[in-house]
């Protein structure tokens, strides 16, 4: 299967929430408490999204498998080759 990866959209604001809120819980029930039922909230996924900076991880069929906040420096980092440094990273979990 064929992934892609891409700048988010607004489009896939319900795909993207729903692994977010998926992590948050994983995290939890590890006593991982970086993320909270409070952060990120799905108004900083918008803004993420709103400022350009946010991408998805596509499967062939074009469903959102993963997501991540790519800081302008990182992406600076990207145009020279370097490694880049996400935030708020999601992955879709298979069940």
């Amino acid at each position: 299967m064929k992934t892609f990866f891409r700048q988010s959209t607004m489009a896939d604001l319900t795909a993207v929430w729903r692994i977010i809120c998926d992590a948050k819980r994983i995290m939890a029930a590890n006593g991982r408490n970086q993320w909270t039922e409070e952060y990120p909230s799905q108004a900083v996924i918008e803004a993420d999204i709103l400022s350009g900076c946010a991408y998805v991880l596509c499967a062939g069929s074009g469903e959102v498998a993963a997501y991540a906040y790519v800081t302008p420096e990182a992406r600076a980092c990207l145009r020279r080759h370097r490694r880049p440094l996400a935030h708020r990273r999601a992955v879709c979990r298979r069940t």
